[in-house]
């Protein structure tokens, strides 16, 4: 699995984005195309991240697919047809942003993998404490 690089955010594609610092991770799995930062524990998923065009049957009744993701097509957050975020958008958690984007329930420490070596958002945080 390769790491999407960093990109303007007037572009489509998160592939074409280029690292800048070892707070930035990825989700890419099928047409799922995503680039997440963290800054004092803030956490933004970038524009142009490209989110799953569905959302699996039992994350439609409950969590943060039941209530945010709607919220974000409604409010301009999240383009329509490309199912793509037109600007930078913060999110409490690893695992909101990971659910929203995946459209199913999912842990975000695992889900998020570091552009810098493609651990798991868990394990380059624990390495960080070491």
């Amino acid at each position: 699995l390769k790491a999407p690089a960093r990109r303007p955010i007037a572009t489509a594609s998160v592939e074409a984005q280029t690292p800048t610092t070892d707070n930035q991770f990825y989700i890419k799995n099928g047409a799922v195309d995503a680039l997440m930062v963290e800054n004092d524990g803030e956490v933004v998923v970038l524009a142009g991240s490209r989110i799953s065009p569905t959302v699996s049957e039992s994350a439609q009744k409950s969590g943060y697919n039941k209530t945010l993701r709607p919220y974000l097509f409604e409010h301009k957050h999240v383009d329509e047809q490309t199912h793509t975020f037109l600007h930078d958008y913060p999110f409490k958690s690893v695992s909101a942003a990971a659910e929203v984007i995946l459209g199913r329930s999912a842990n975000g420490r695992t889900e998020w993998k570091s552009c810098q070596n493609h651990a798991s958002y868990a394990k380059t945080k624990a390495a960080e404490l070491e």
